[in-house]
């Protein structure tokens, strides 16, 4: 018989985060440029993962209170651990039906990114969205217009550019109003750049 104690933390070897060159992808700083498509395309990876259940539940028992931890970011492990055991980060759609916080997190989201984007965020589908949201007596969220068509990709660089020159520069240098910039980078859920003048000395 083996006297070798398993190691708790084996898992973590065959997750794809470790093999990738870009660790700080799963701790994305808000006001870094590029900062959702950065949270996009570590989630992508998350739930392509073998080990996301693993992953996920380690993030739960540990309270790790940042960072994105199999496919989800804080405020959702937060949801999940009000269930108490969590067998599968992949019953969400139980979850959010049984759990009305968890249906309310959803509906606040989707208010922010619109429902399809929040149901591919949370690995489930619409439908099942707008059943935990009927169930719970919460109306469809509706996510606001945006007046002027802008682009992702567009708002993305107009975003950039602000960390750089600031608001009021970059809607000069895009011939937009700065609450269309505002409307923009709230439609795409980027949140508002903050500007950091160089001090010349």
């Amino acid at each position: 018989m083996s006297d070798e104690t398993p190691n708790p933390f084996a898992w973590m070897t065959e997750a794809l985060c470790a093999k990738h060159p870009d660790k700080d992808l799963w701790f994305p700083d808000s006001h870094a440029p590029g900062y959702m498509e950065r949270i996009r395309k570590a989630k992508t990876i998350c739930f392509q993962c073998p080990v996301q259940d693993e992953c996920f539940k380690y993030a739960i028992e540990n309270r790790i209170p940042d960072g994105i931890f199999g496919g989800f970011g804080p405020s959702f492990r937060w949801v999940f651990s009000r269930q108490g055991n969590v067998s599968s980060v992949r019953n969400y759609a139980t979850i959010v039906n049984d759990d009305k916080a968890a249906a309310e997190q959803a509906h606040k989201r989707a208010k922010q990114i619109g429902p399809s984007a929040a149901a591919r965020e949370l690995g489930i589908s619409t439908r099942a969205l707008y059943r935990a949201w009927n169930k719970h007596h919460l109306e469809a969220p509706i996510r606001p217009r945006l007046s002027t068509r802008v682009t992702e990709e567009q708002a993305q660089e107009m975003f950039d550019r602000a960390l750089i020159v600031g608001t009021a520069q970059t809607a000069r240098e895009f011939n937009l109003g700065p609450q269309t910039l505002y409307r923009a980078w709230k439609w795409f859920d980027l949140g508002t750049p903050r500007f950091v003048k160089d001090q010349v000395s």
